[in-house]
């Protein structure tokens, strides 16, 4: 008789293994960020001539690409059509544009050193910048031209608000 005893080395068993890879390819899409601080209330307009703010409004922009920076008069708050660009009659009372009066020359807008744009109904471009910047501030100049034909207003003001656009290009 043969007796066989065999040690109690098991052999541990192989688990199934295997493994992949996936690549990803991104890129963000354009992106951008305008903020507009400030504003200019109480302007005197005391010359005959240019009258020019530099301290009321800035601007600030963020973009992960080229960029561009345009104004227009888009007629807010129902300022009549045949005012576009120009400061209108506002009475502050009612909310309203009134009378009909409007400043001579057209409000004039700039980003120094960029020239001054003069405001219409169309974008009109006051600055610009290649790449990625990051609340970028930039100085916002307004320029408005006074003649004596522009009626002096007891109660009403001029007023125009200027819309703001920033583009990726």
């Amino acid at each position: 008789m043969v007796l066989a005893i065999f040690c109690g080395c098991i052999s541990p068993a192989m688990a199934g293994s295997s493994q992949g890879t996936a690549v990803i390819y991104s890129n963000p899409g354009e992106s951008i960020s305008l903020v507009v601080n400030g504003g200019i209330t109480n302007w005197s307009l005391d010359n005959i001539g240019d009258n020019i703010n530099t301290t009321g409004i800035s601007m600030t922009v963020s973009s992960n690409d080229n960029h561009v920076v345009y104004v227009r008069d888009s007629l807010d708050g129902g300022k009549p059509v045949n005012t576009t660009g120009h400061m209108a009659e506002y009475d502050p009372l009612g909310g309203v544009y009134v009378g009909g009066k409007n400043l001579t020359n057209p409000v004039e807008i700039s980003s120094p050193p960029n020239a001054y744009v003069a405001l219409s109904g169309t974008n009109q471009q006051i600055e610009s910048a290649s790449g990625v910047v990051s609340a970028q501030v930039y100085p916002v100049s307004v320029k408005q031209s006074i003649v004596f034909a522009d009626e002096r207003l007891y109660g009403p003001y001029y007023r125009i608000v200027v819309t703001f656009v920033a583009m990726n290009t």
